[in-house]
């Protein structure tokens, strides 16, 4: 999953070719999906009237398929079962991410060699394309309070933090700062933003304040630590970490407490904290499937079963 880390420089604003080269070649994808997929493609929470509780019920996963060569955007129950495709297939979709209630879901799509974003409910309905810049965006995430989105856009240079609204308006500028800021996640309070940042030698972890401000380092370890996920509780982190072959690690916010989750002989990563916050669903197997785990490491549950790989899992809340 890190393999083609260090390929950021190769984005062209989120180029379909560049895309396509990611999907030939199934061992190399698989390992460098975690930053591949953005790199190679690629607050305020006072609109809402309080910050959102800190464990809800699991609801259904979301993540990126391929059929036909081409992106998807599917979900599926977080027992397995019930999967269901949401995006047009003659078209590449990727990258989704769920509304804090579990309703709606945002996601990435190509139009014009460039990646802009969608929302559509949680059944694939009422689609609506809510940015228009052609600047390839990528990996949004919406925050908990419900009111921005935050994601990665190539300035020209290299990959920034951005946050808009939700319907696409007030776009904000986070980082500027000459190095690639990708996959970032918000803390469940929408005060802080975790990501991963080349450091000149490696990725390693960030925080900062919703308006950019307050930048915190919380790895450092000469290997690669890329893709933080918030606990719903906000104390901890799980991430993917590895030189090749990544694991899924858990850690505390402020950096300390690191523990490995996963011990497996395939390339593991993608992390996504359960709403709940008892499991960790994530990618593995030579297929590049998602299963789940428990936060000690047992309960190894796989929840997809294709010859396809299914990555960049987001796990969403029950709807009530």
């Amino acid at each position: 999953m890190l393999v083609m880390a260090m390929a950021a420089g190769s984005l062209v604003a989120g180029s379909v070719g560049a895309l396509g080269s990611y999907v030939s070649g199934q061992d190399q994808a698989s390992r460098s999906a975690g930053i591949g997929v953005t790199v190679a493609a690629l607050e305020s929470a006072t609109a809402a009237s309080a910050a959102p509780s800190a464990r809800r019920q699991n609801g259904r996963i979301a993540y990126m398929g391929f059929l036909e060569k081409n992106g998807q955007v599917y979900t599926i129950l977080p027992r397995g079962g019930g999967r269901q495709r949401l995006t047009d297939k003659d078209k590449f979709n990727n990258l989704p991410d769920w509304s804090p209630s579990g309703r709606k879901i945002v996601y990435g799509y190509f139009v014009d060699d460039a990646l802009e974003f969608v929302i559509m409910r949680r059944d694939g309905t009422r689609k609506r394309q809510i940015t228009h810049n052609g600047r390839g965006g990528a990996h949004p995430a919406w925050s908990p309070c419900g009111a921005r989105i935050v994601f990665s856009e190539h300035d020209g240079n290299d990959f920034e933090l951005y946050t808009i609204r939700r319907d696409g308006s007030d776009r904000q500028r986070l980082t500027r700062n000459g190095v690639d800021d990708l996959h970032a996640d918000w803390s469940p309070n929408c005060k802080r933003i975790a990501y991963d940042a080349d450091d000149g030698n490696d990725y390693e972890i960030y925080t900062i304040r919703r308006n950019g401000g307050g930048k915190q380092q919380v790895t450092d370890n000469q290997i690669d630590d890329i893709l933080p996920s918030y606990s719903p509780s906000g104390e901890r982190l799980a991430f993917e970490s590895g030189r090749t072959d990544g694991e899924v690690f858990v850690q505390r916010a402020d950096g300390t407490a690191r523990r490995q989750i996963t011990h497996n002989s395939t390339d593991t990563g993608q992390p996504s904290w359960s709403p709940n916050g008892k499991r960790i669903a994530y990618i593995d197997g030579a297929d590049v499937d998602i299963y789940t785990i428990k936060l000690n490491g047992g309960g190894r549950r796989q929840i997809t079963h294709t010859l396809m790989e299914e990555i960049f899992p987001k796990w969403g809340a029950r709807v009530r």
